[in-house]
């Protein structure tokens, strides 16, 4: 365990260079954009004093290092900045959205191991066979088709034709759970599909792997079946792998949300940083890419973090 702790420290402190190196590159790029956000407010007709008085006030007066420190400094704090647009707190809108967007990317991690597990056990038990290749025909084609595209389609089928959901109908979750959830199912698929098609290409050569180790050939030696094997000892270890991916499914989710949010007309964060970005509300859209690089570098380390703990024959990073 002492290993494991020392290695988790290591992890922890690499995330936080990584974090802290990634919001410096988002200031940049963000005061890279052509544009003045100050004249952007006020038009074009602004006098200078009104021009100069709003500077101050946002902070944009100061040198770049020392604009850069104080948006670190606040949000470490718990201090976002003032959106220019909304002219409200950024931590606040953002609290807003985030439940929605962390609904639809839980439902739709949920979702692809409910279809990833059952399909990738069935097809590496059938090797070869058709059901296999259907299975995999499958997983490409959700893999290769945009999530746009298939987010049309599923509103075309399910929601016009079928009638399952009203498309753009969203309902909030504070008013109708049982509404809201059933909204959120069809876009949890369009997110679930691809990371299905990746969890299961994954969990199959993980276990076809497994299966060609020499635990497996004694325990067919002591009598046990080839499915008996498997459920008992192989899927235990064929199952650890996929810790990796559950981080990265889980950062993927959440960036994919935007997208998707915005083809079902769910107002999520997706709206909120499309629409701070086209409007040039930077401590708005410097504070949510910041937050969202948080969530996937803190979901990639927790995952690292957890295969070491689970399993002690992986070797640990020096």
């Amino acid at each position: 365990m002492k290993k494991v702790a020392i290695y988790a420290a290591r992890r922890l402190a690499t995330a936080a260079f990584t974090v802290l190196l990634v919001s410096l590159l988002i200031f940049i790029a963000f005061n890279l954009v052509p544009g003045d956000p100050v004249r952007l407010i006020l038009g074009t007709e602004a006098s200078e004093e009104r021009v100069a008085a709003l500077r101050a006030l946002l902070g944009l007066d100061k040198s770049l290092p020392m604009q850069y420190l104080g948006w670190i400094s606040g949000m470490l704090h718990g201090d976002f900045g003032t959106s220019i647009k909304y002219q409200r707190p950024v931590a606040e809108l953002i609290g807003q959205r985030v439940p929605v967007t962390v609904t639809l990317a839980a439902f739709s991690l949920v979702l692809a191991f409910a279809f990833a597990i059952p399909l990738g056990i069935l097809s590496a038990r059938k090797k070869g066979s058709i059901s296999d290749k259907a299975i995999s025909f499958g997983s490409m084609l959700s893999i290769s088709i945009p999530g746009f595209c298939l987010g049309i389609f599923v509103i075309w089928l399910f929601g016009l034709k079928l009638r399952l959901f009203m498309p753009g109908g969203y309902v909030s979750y504070r008013t109708n759970i049982p509404g809201y959830l059933n909204y959120m199912l069809f876009p949890a698929i369009v997110m679930a599909l691809p990371n299905a098609a990746v969890a299961l290409n994954y969990l199959r050569s993980s276990i076809l792997e497994e299966l060609k180790r020499n635990y497996v050939k004694t325990a067919l030696s002591k009598g046990h079946t080839l499915k008996g094997a498997l459920y008992k000892h192989v899927l235990k270890n064929a199952f650890v792998p996929l810790i990796s991916l559950v981080g990265m499914m889980a950062a993927s989710a959440f960036g994919g949300s935007i997208i998707i949010e915005q083809v079902f007309g769910i107002p999520g964060i997706g709206a909120l940083l499309i629409g701070a970005i086209t409007s040039r509300d930077f401590p708005m859209a410097q504070s949510m890419a910041a937050c969202i690089s948080v969530i996937v570098v803190g979901s990639n380390s927790a995952a690292d973090i957890a295969i070491q703990i689970i399993d002690p024959r992986i070797k640990l990073y020096k």
